[in-house]
């Protein structure tokens, strides 16, 4: 079908928007029908479809500020969404294009319709921001969920950026008001806009989104409020983590940050286990299929059984490789030696780092043949020439 139906479902909840996203896929994938709607959401943190609300979110503030924390159906890193954005979600067949080549596409797609809605200098910030005149207006995110690919974008009309730093797990140095003038300098908005405007900037997008998929048709559509108010439990709760017993660790890669955490017992196999990351991955429950292989497996068991799963399905990983994935899981295992051999607790030894870019040498080596180490200020000794008082 050559036609992209379009419209806007206005103001909603942000999990009602989930929701509808979920709706979206479902039309798309029945009737092969490519569906855009533009929407507002009320504020809520959208984590990304594999992100750790641990790693992402403060989740005290947001509790004490009532602020929802969501998880959306698009992989990449986590947002903070509120009313003052132009959002919209797009559903469509994945036709012959990967994850990084559907991002591309659709970031471009965003600056031709800006570009033709009269604003200048806007470009495409590698690999999922829109920036003008230096600055960042927006941003997209895609997920795969089997043969639909989902797109969730969103463009600044104001900024928040209070709220935004407090709200994710940013520096502490960022929170100071220097921190926040110097980050707000990083952003910029769509001003002054009349509803005439607004209504134009979004068929302009349309357009450019209808054009750079192929889609020769632009039918213009009421939405219907089809929101269902029991909402999917996955998304509007985010269980909190139990790192008593749990090594956890992270890996930084050219696609986004790694996360990973496990449970092993007592013959030292893995009894449960977690991955993910601000990262796309495909098919979407890639890293729930992860987490089913690895479970009962020894450190020298992973190989073989990861080797297997990618064997047998068709994946796609952007900016990083199975091979990340079994350095962070290594690296999980090296967890449990260092608190073993330090007889210190799991969350210690979490906090234990060294570096070792490629993951290939034992921690406990590193840490002997170390002539530096970084400590907290407050366990620096007073008499320390490095020891910086306020």
């Amino acid at each position: 079908m050559d036609q992209l139906l379009w419209g806007d479902s206005g103001l909603h909840d942000a999990a009602d928007n989930i929701v509808l996203d979920s709706h979206q896929i479902i039309v798309t994938r029945v009737d092969s029908l490519p569906l855009l709607r533009f929407y507002g959401s009320t504020r809520a943190v959208a984590l990304g479809a594999y992100e750790d609300n641990d790693f992402a979110v403060r989740a005290a503030y947001c509790q004490a500020e009532s602020i929802p924390v969501i998880r959306r159906l698009t992989g990449g890193g986590t947002s903070y969404l509120y009313p003052e954005q132009i959002a919209w979600s797009l559903t469509i067949q994945a036709q012959e294009f990967n994850i990084e080549q559907w991002l591309a596409r659709l970031c471009i797609a965003v600056c031709n319709g800006l570009t033709n809605s009269g604003y200048a200098n806007v470009y495409f910030h590698k690999p999922n921001d829109i920036y003008s005149n230096n600055r960042k207006l927006g941003s997209v995110h895609i997920g795969m969920q089997d043969n639909i690919v989902i797109a969730n974008g969103t463009l600044y009309r104001s900024l928040d950026i209070s709220t935004m730093l407090r709200a994710l797990r940013v520096p502490k140095e960022k929170l100071t008001q220097d921190g926040m003038r110097a980050a707000g300098l990083h952003f910029t908005t769509l001003q002054n806009l009349s509803a005439a405007d607004l209504s134009g900037l979004k068929e302009s997008l349309a357009q450019s989104i209808a054009q750079i998929a192929g889609l020769r048709v632009l039918i213009r559509t009421p939405w219907v409020d089809s929101v269902s108010h029991t909402r999917l439990a996955d998304y509007d709760k985010c269980p909190e983590h139990n790192s008593g017993s749990t090594y956890s660790g992270f890996l930084a890669t050219s696609g986004g940050v790694l996360h990973g955490s496990m449970s092993l017992d007592s013959y030292l196999r893995i009894s449960s286990a977690r991955m993910g990351g601000n990262v796309y991955v495909r098919p979407h429950h890639l890293f729930k299929k992860m987490e089913s292989v690895l479970y009962g497996a020894s450190e020298y068991e992973i190989s073989q059984r990861m080797e297997n799963l990618f064997y047998d399905i068709q994946w796609e990983l952007f900016g990083f490789t199975p091979a990340h994935i079994m350095t962070l899981v290594h690296r999980l295992f090296e967890r449990q030696r260092i608190a073993e051999r330090l007889s210190i607790t799991a969350s210690s030894a979490n906090s234990f780092m060294v570096h070792d870019p490629d993951g290939a040498m034992d921690a406990m080596d590193i840490a002997a043949q170390a002539e530096a180490m970084l400590v907290p200020y407050c366990a620096k000794p007073a008499w320390c020439k490095w020891l910086v008082t306020q």
